[in-house]
């Protein structure tokens, strides 16, 4: 008989036409062997597929993570610059203003109009 090759007997209860495969105690133990290392191979194998995907799924995470905190502090400044282009804008219209242009000019320059006096206070011109 051939290694790996199992007897093969007939057994006297079930007839005598059929036959059963009868296996050595010390096939059974080889054979026992090769099964548990393949399983441990396998076994291995998943392991180490599944802390793969484990470790793809964190660095996806972290990734998710840190795209989520950028996305707060992008939108953080575009409120901000929105806040300042409402301002600038309402400073563009003041200045379009003839009124409030005239309003300057008489307090911060001085300026008067044709024909106007100007009357300055005596203690503003001595400090």
């Amino acid at each position: 008989m051939r290694r790996g090759q199992m007897a093969v007997k007939a057994r006297p209860s079930e007839g005598a036409g059929r036959v059963f495969p009868v296996v050595s105690s010390a096939a059974t133990a080889g054979e026992r062997r090769k099964r548990r290392r393949w399983l441990r191979g396998r076994t291995l194998l998943v392991m180490l597929i599944i802390g793969y995907c484990a470790v793809l799924s964190l660095r996806a995470e972290w990734q998710i993570h840190t795209l989520n905190r950028e996305l707060a502090r992008e939108e953080a400044a575009r409120k901000e610059l929105l806040q300042l282009r409402e301002s600038l804008e309402t400073e563009k219209r003041r200045l379009n203003d003839p009124a409030y242009l005239e309003q300057v000019a008489r307090e911060e320059l001085g300026l008067v109009r044709p024909g106007e006096v100007l009357v300055v206070p005596g203690d503003r011109l001595n400090p």
